[in-house]
């Protein structure tokens, strides 16, 4: 990917921080999750949504995992993505099958974006900064779904690498 690419989206990105107002911490068995929004109203449904995950702080015995969710809405970033996944042939991108039919495209080593194009969600994931950048427009019907999405997939594969097993309907086992 051109390093211009790149840096067009990683710049309508940064625009936006200013916008992220609401921040939170959310901890749950060694891993902390630093949320910035734009606004608190789907941070109370979530933390409903996954307790008993977050719903009160847990006192971990060991430290965990820090990673960065930003969540915005922004039409332009959303539609810039769709030119520059145009541009490149379906071949050149790694279409993951889920309900959500993400393509991606690997920009460099440990940083990625993806993009649903049935929903209008842009996913800027940067593993060097532990950090994921989330942008959704017009056509997304719900940015919760989204925000807990992310979330429970960033649990789930925190718990995994702690031992934890990861079953149907979301239930878990230890390994050992």
């Amino acid at each position: 990917m051109a390093g211009s690419d790149l840096e067009k989206i990683a710049k309508l990105f940064s625009r936006q921080h200013a916008n992220l107002t609401c921040r939170e911490e959310l901890h749950t068995v060694g891993l902390t999750i630093k949320v910035r929004l734009e606004s608190d109203k789907l941070l109370g449904w979530l933390k409903r949504y996954m307790d008993p995950w977050f719903a009160a702080p847990v006192k971990d015995s060991h430290p965990g995992q820090t990673i960065g969710l930003d969540l915005v809405y922004c039409d332009e970033i959303v539609v810039q993505t769709a030119i520059l996944m145009e541009r490149y042939n379906p071949a050149d991108t790694v279409r993951i099958n889920t309900t959500s039919k993400l393509r991606l495209l690997a920009i460099d080593d440990g940083v990625s974006l993806l993009f649903d194009e049935r929903e209008g969600v842009v996913y800027l994931v940067n593993h060097h900064w532990r950090r994921i950048e989330v942008a959704y427009g017009f056509r997304s019907r719900w940015p919760g779904k989204v925000f807990s999405a992310v979330v429970v997939e960033l649990l789930i594969r925190y718990l995994e690498g702690e031992g934890f097993c990861n079953y149907h309907a979301g239930a878990f086992g230890t390994l050992a």
